[in-house]
């Protein structure tokens, strides 16, 4: 945006040069301070458009364009954000305090009028006027107030005769004017790592003249390849085509109101009277009060990210990551939020506030890690525990519940592990606050989900994540925290809205001689439960989807209460039986892997507006599943898109060897198989049936509880349980024959082949370890004579001899192509492991061998040097084919040269 004036035409005699580090100190503060005024100039300025054309006076095709300009200006934001970030570090780097405060040159005050001044205003031609002379760097520049040196000599400056432009050119000369030994005396180690910030583009590390110059580049966007001449033009486009919008509005005679109805700077009333516009309404006030907090907060934390002193690197990246969180997932709803609540309904009737910036009071200086942090636990958990309060208050914009489960989300990562102040206690006492509001998933307008007093959140594998009385997850699919939200949908301009091109709403009827399949494909998630397990009666894309005489009618039950979006029922002479579809079990949401939220348990789903959400004819209401990608033609809902558009969660690290349990596909997969065993194969089985006549509802599940916990799953049945003692009391006195025994064995495995579990040699071998192990054991436990211990800890299994998947080399796996060679090390060139031994080792060699040592770790390769060299010396190793000579032999002159890292 900002463009260098060529030495040639900047004026350098002495009246304008830099005499001194003081002086360039104060041109730094104030460029900060000015580049901060902007950043909460345009965030303001875009938090007073409409977001939807639902608010009123914008069509569609309006709003969409509106939206474009939202996300245009907090862009620009961001940019001048990073700005303030690299001048900060300039700051640091000669030895002077990060300026990170409240914006001083926001602050209305009686100038001269021949000076400009910035000011928090709504969206108009006239801000649009006056940000283009900033792009254009023709602005004046405005008297600093007091928070910027304020009895300073250089006060004197002629500031309206100044512009932006000549405040860099000053910059810029004042760098290079001085001498850079003693000006750059700031310690290196005081430099915030610029990789930390989640500004978009990493920050220069500036300790030297040349470093200095490549940051203030940066900021005057001249650096070589720059994009400047396209930025600069953002300000001018916008006000283009909302004047192009303008005049097209008034040829068609079609209203085009995209501003909400915001005052100019909206402020506290302290002592009678505001700095600004007064903000008089009581909860209005409560929520600039929050703001205010919740801002203060924030340039605490990115002052003391670019000013640290004791912090770790994992402290210092705690801490970025945090500040970004507070603003994308704070700051910008509760912005967004004071720009739809009124102001003073008495004196400015239908006029909104917005968000004041932190008009009033100072931030305290902190400066030793110790002090910082348990400010920032504090102040995290007041602002928690206010933005609670608020959220329980009816009427209050959505916004404020998405703000209220980030602040949620920090307290607790800020708080102690344990104790009276700990994680437990603070969501306890947070709990208790909204105690009395239902339990729901909410809509937001173009926003996340959120989600009240859901006490079960898991993922695929089963396996539970940490929960907070209030949630935002993630609807757009862009967030990088999933599945909760980090503000992605707000920047990448994410839209709720439903497809007209959609499945449509109808319900299909498929009669069969014993039961009636019932369903609704404009619902469908495609999840694949229903065609994948019972192929016989649902097609996929055939017609007719459903014949229900293709299988045995408990099988088509199975299939139908299996499907998770709700779009399948059945009919029993005519008749539905959707209480037979719809099970009582308690309130859940799964993560499903790469798809959707798949939601159980009758929670309610309310629209943007609060009320209920519309379904589909005939679906269910006790379970759904709501679009997780972004993409869904049928919002909120499921549609199946993700397949479509490639959705996928973030990759587990492959280096990491896997579970038994995540292999098996958790404790879905094993609830699946034991339901069958228990439901389908043991009441046909006379020889097993008397075993299990009496067994509990539950007992599937908590079999595969045992089975999860086994094979290295969540202590999901012993916590409840009792571990193995419990398990025990299962066996005692019932006396199992070995012919019981075989016959358990066999129908579990047939279970297993029908639920799809892996089939793969290395998995059915651990499998059949421990099912062979375990039924025997059970044999011997429930003998007469039997005294088993009964203090025995949980077993666990691992994947034993045959290794995990990937450990050997298939027969049926395709014929690569061949491999690159490796390049060697030349004859004089001393060979290290990184650069010359670990690139031998192709990864399947790694796989191969990792049962015993990892042929990537320096270390285990040091260790067992010795007898890989036997082995690929005598071509046992890799065992796809002997390594040639020159590869040996480069590993033997590792060896002798004394195995160089």
């Amino acid at each position: 945006m900002f463009e260098m004036t060529p030495d040639s035409q900047f004026d350098r005699s002495s009246s304008n040069l830099t005499s001194s580090r003081e002086e360039l100190i104060f041109l730094l503060t104030y460029a900060s301070d000015l580049e901060h005024s902007l950043a909460c100039v345009c965030l303001f300025a875009a938090s007073s458009l409409k977001n939807d054309a639902s608010e009123g006076g914008l069509t569609d095709a309006q709003a969409e364009m509106v939206r474009g300009w939202r996300r245009r200006l907090t862009q620009a934001a961001g940019k001048r954000i990073r700005h303030l970030a690299q001048l900060s570090l300039l700051l640091v780097a000669i030895d002077a305090m990060s300026a990170i405060a409240r914006p001083a040159l926001l602050k209305p005050a009686s100038v001269p009028s021949s000076e400009s001044r910035l000011a928090l205003e709504p969206f108009s031609q006239q801000l649009l006027d006056h940000l283009v002379t900033y792009e254009h760097l023709s602005a004046p520049l405005t008297r600093p107030q007091l928070s910027v040196h304020d009895s300073h000599e250089y006060h004197n400056l002629p500031f309206a005769s100044l512009t932006i432009r000549d405040l860099y050119d000053r910059l810029t000369a004042g760098f290079s004017d001085l001498s850079a030994e003693e000006l750059f005396i700031g310690p290196k180690e005081a430099q915030a790592d610029p990789r930390l910030p989640d500004l978009g583009n990493q920050l220069v590390d500036v300790v030297d003249l040349k470093s200095a110059n490549e940051a203030l580049a940066t900021i005057t966007e001249m650096s070589k390849g720059g994009s400047g001449e396209a930025e600069a033009s953002l300000f001018s486009t916008i006000r283009q085509e909302y004047l192009s919008a303008l005049e097209d509005a008034r040829r068609s005679k079609q209203p085009f109101e995209p501003v909400r109805p915001v005052v100019t700077n909206p402020a506290h009333l302290h002592g009678g009277t505001a700095s600004g516009t007064p903000i008089v309404e009581t909860l209005t006030v409560a929520v600039a009060n929050l703001f205010n907090d919740a801002y203060d907060t924030l340039l605490l934390m990115v002052r003391h990210l670019f000013t640290h002193t004791e912090e770790t690197d994992i402290d210092l990246e705690h801490l970025a990551r945090a500040s970004f969180h507070l603003m994308t997932t704070v700051i910008r709803p509760l912005g967004d939020a004071l720009t739809q609540m009124p102001v003073d309904s008495t004196s400015l009737p239908g006029r909104c506030a917005g968000a004041p910036f932190g008009d009033e009071g100072d931030i305290p200086e902190l400066a030793h890690r110790t002090a910082v942090w348990a400010f920032l636990d504090e102040r995290l958990w007041q602002l928690a525990l206010t933005a609670t309060t608020l959220r329980v208050t009816p009427g209050l914009p959505t916004e404020i519940q998405e703000a209220t489960a980030a602040l949620q989300d920090l307290t607790c990562q800020f708080a102690p592990a344990d104790g009276p102040h700990g994680v437990e206690a603070r969501i306890a006492e947070l709990s208790q606050v909204q105690a009395g509001l239902e339990g729901s998933i909410q809509s937001s307008l173009n926003g996340p989900y959120l989600v009240t007093n859901a006490q079960t959140l898991l993922n695929w594998l089963g396996e539970r994540l940490p929960t907070r009385p209030q949630m935002a997850l993630c609807r757009c699919g862009g967030s990088a925290t999933k599945p909760f939200c980090d503000g992605t949908h707000a920047r990448i301009g994410f839209t709720a809205h439903k497809d007209p091109k959609r499945v449509p709403d109808q319900r299909d009827t498929y009669v069969g001689t014993a039961i009636t399949v019932l369903d609704n494909r404009g619902i469908c998630a495609h999840s694949g439960f229903c065609t994948d397990r019972l192929n016989t009666v649902f097609h996929v894309g055939e017609e007719p989807f459903a014949t229900p005489n293709g299988a045995r009618m408990d099988e088509v039950i199975r299939a139908v209460r299996a499907c998770p979006s709700g779009a399948l029922s059945y009919a029993l002479g005519g008749i539905e039986i959707r209480d037979g579809v719809d099970q009582a079990r308690p309130p859940s949401i799964e993560v499903s892997k790469d798809g959707p939220y798949r939601v159980t348990g009758r929670i309610a789903l309310k629209d943007w507006r609060g009320n209920e959400e519309l379904r589909n004819t005939g679906v269910s209401w006790e379970h759904y599943s709501l679009c997780r990608c972004g993409h869904s033609q049928n919002k909120p809902f499921c549609s199946g898109m993700h397949w479509s558009v490639n959705f996928h969660d973030p990759q587990v690290d492959e280096e990491q060897e896997p579970t038994l349990f995540s292999w098996v596909g958790g404790l879905p997969a094993l609830v699946r198989m034991t339901h069958l065993f228990y439901d389908k194969y043991i009441p046909q089985e006379p020889l097993l049936r008397p075993l299990f006549v009496e067994m509990s509802p539950d007992h599937p599940e908590r079999v595969a509880a045992w089975l999860g916990e086994v094979f290295g799953g969540p202590k999901s049945y012993s916590e409840p349980y009792g571990g193995y003692s419990r398990m025990l009391s299962q066996h005692v006195g019932k006396q199992i024959t070995e012919e019981q025994r075989e016959r358990w064995v066999s129908l579990l495995c047939q279970a297993a082949d029908e639920a799809g579990v892996p089939n793969d040699p290395e998995f059915r071998s651990a499998f059949m370890s421990y099912i062979e192990w375990g039924s025997r054991l059970a044999v011997e436990n429930s003998a007469t004579n039997a005294h088993p211990p009964l203090q025995m800890p949980m077993p666990h299994w691992n994947w034993g001899t045959a290794g995990p998947p990937g450990s050997r080399i298939s027969a049926l796996a395709p014929v690569e192509e061949e491999e690159q060679p490796v390049a060697l090390p030349s004859a004089n060139e001393v060979v290290h492991f990184a650069q010359h031994i670990k690139p031998l080792f192709r990864p399947m060699d790694r796989q191969s061998m990792k049962w015993a040592f990892d042929l990537w770790s320096y270390s285990d390769v040091t260790r067992h040097a010795a007898g890989i060299l036997q082995r690929v010396q005598n071509g046992s190793m890799p065992c796809d084919g002997a390594w040639s000579h020159e590869q040996v032999e480069v590993f033997q002159r590792w060896m002798e040269t004394g195995m160089q890292e």
